[in-house]
């Protein structure tokens, strides 16, 4: 399978992904879909981004394409971590800007505010696309827990279902659901912190 960065700087540019695991990359008709309903409400210029469970990297490195200035790629797999790592320099390059910062972590992508507290409520988007069969589980657990919504500050989450899920954020949760939209063939949570 080959995917490849859909839009801005670095439009074009292949992304190696890990072979042999269980990672299942968002596609990039869905992923330019999203990005582009997005940009139409909200700028990617100058952004702090968290991409939570990023795999290869995909949804953190679209945002560095469109101009994000700070991007976080957060997941616990080394093989992970290390083709991140490999796609951030391709991606880096392309953008060629000289205040991008794009970080690999090799942490818990399912709770993010308790490894990566230095940037707390510094975050304008945190993007995840964790594996379906716990995606319900880390989304409900990270819905109730006021540390979290603390870490997001202002962000806006967007987080990708699995296929016919009927999840919503409930009332007496730490953030407020926004929507829940279909771009190409997934379905996108978007949530931001309660004030």
């Amino acid at each position: 399978m080959s995917l490849s960065i859909s839009g801005g700087m670095a439009s074009g540019i292949i992304l190696d992904i890990p072979h042999g695991l269980s990672v299942r990359p968002t596609a990039v008709r869905s992923r330019k879909a999203l990005f582009d309903s997005i940009s139409a409400t909200r700028s990617w210029g100058g952004s702090t981004v968290a991409d939570l469970f990023s795999g290869a990297g995909t949804l953190g490195l679209e945002a560095a394409s469109r101009g994000a200035s700070e991007v976080h790629l957060i997941d616990s797999s080394a093989i992970c971590c290390r083709i991140a790592e490999a796609n951030s320099k391709k991606v880096a390059r392309a953008v060629a800007e000289a205040d991008l910062r794009i970080i690999v972590h090799r942490a818990d992508a399912s709770q993010p505010h308790k490894s990566l507290q230095g940037i707390a409520g510094k975050l304008d988007f945190v993007l995840a696309d964790p594996p379906y069969e716990h995606s319900l589980d880390f989304l409900g657990s990270l819905t109730k827990d006021e540390d979290f919504a603390n870490w997001l500050g202002s962000a806006l989450l967007v987080w990708e279902l699995p296929e016919n899920s009927s999840f919503h954020i409930p009332p007496n949760a730490s953030l407020s659901e926004l929507n829940v939209r279909k771009f190409g063939s997934r379905f996108f949570l978007m949530a931001s912190p309660k004030k």
